[in-house]
C-alpha cells in the first residue's frame, strides 16, 4: 500500500516475542491500533481504478481481493474471539 516491492512469507505472519505483561500486551494493542490507522488512511486515498490493478506478481493477485481477504479475515477472528468470551463466562 505504500509503494514498495511485496515481500511475504506465511513463516514469520506473526513473527512476536511472547506477551509476558500487562505491558507487553498495551504496547501490542498500541501498535494494532496504530498500523489498523495507517492502513485505513491508504485505503481511503487508493484510487478506485487501483483495485482491479495487481499487487507485484500476477499470482498475488489485485489489490480488492487482497483487501477483502484481509477484511474477511478479521472478521474470521473476530469470531474466535465471541466463541472463547462466551466460552470463557
Amino acid at each position: 500500500m505504500e509503494g514498495n516491492p511485496l515481500n511475504g512469507d506465511d513463516k514469520v505472519s506473526f513473527d512476536h516475542p511472547p506477551i509476558q505483561s500487562k505491558e507487553d500486551w498495551d504496547k501490542l494493542l498500541n501498535k494494532v491500533w496504530q498500523d489498523g490507522g495507517k492502513m485505513t488512511k491508504l485505503i481511503e486515498q487508493l484510487p478506485e481504478e487501483k483495485l482491479w490493478e495487481n499487487i507485484g506478481a500476477e499470482k498475488y493477485g489485485n489489490y480488492f481481493r487482497n483487501l477483502l481477504g484481509v477484511i474477511e479475515h478479521i472478521h474470521y477472528h473476530l469470531g474466535q474471539i465471541a466463541i472463547l468470551k462466551k466460552m470463557a463466562q
